[in-house]
């Protein structure tokens, strides 16, 4: 693990990547690269991002920082990256939904957006987010609003609750 660590810092994107790929494989024998691991997850690479979001779902989805991570890269340029994110939020349970909760007030519009839309693709299991996604109804941003809509169908009768702030939006 200390030389995949150290080649996290590797000049060549390749090797950051395959390291991470390898941090990955070893599952929660690698927990000790976590914080490393967070601090590649803001890699030059798209290719290494993607593979950062792999390796934390795998390793220890729920460390400390770890969903704070991932939903930060819910809004990467990169589609790799954004439905790895995704998967490895799914991993870490209900810490994962409560940091997509969160993502719904970030500062990026399309942190915002894919965290409504990782909602409701949780259907039901996100019900406690229900209020959360009533409030990003009237989010500044029309594409953004679009999303906690559909969320909230998705969610389901659990969602009921959310009629009223539906017909005002």
């Amino acid at each position: 693990v200390p030389d995949l660590i150290e080649a996290l810092d590797h000049e060549d994107s390749s090797v950051r990547q395959i390291a991470v790929t390898a941090l990955a494989g070893l599952g929660p024998r690698a927990a000790a690269a976590v914080p490393h691991l967070l601090d590649t997850s803001k890699d030059a690479s798209s290719a290494v991002r993607a593979a950062v979001a792999v390796a934390l779902g795998r390793i220890s989805p729920e460390a400390p920082g770890v969903t704070v991570a991932l939903a930060a890269l819910l809004g990467d340029d990169s589609p790799e990256a954004r439905a790895a994110a995704s998967h490895a939020l799914r991993q870490a349970g209900q810490s994962g939904l409560a940091a997509a909760v969160d993502a719904l007030s970030h500062e990026k519009s399309v942190v915002r957006m894919n965290a409504a839309e990782f909602l409701g693709e949780a259907g039901s299991t996100a019900r406690d987010a229900v209020s959360a996604l009533c409030h990003a109804l009237a989010d500044p941003d029309a594409a953004v609003r679009a999303s906690p809509a559909q969320a909230l169908g998705r969610i389901g009768p659990d969602a009921k609750r959310a009629v009223y702030a539906l017909s005002r939006a």
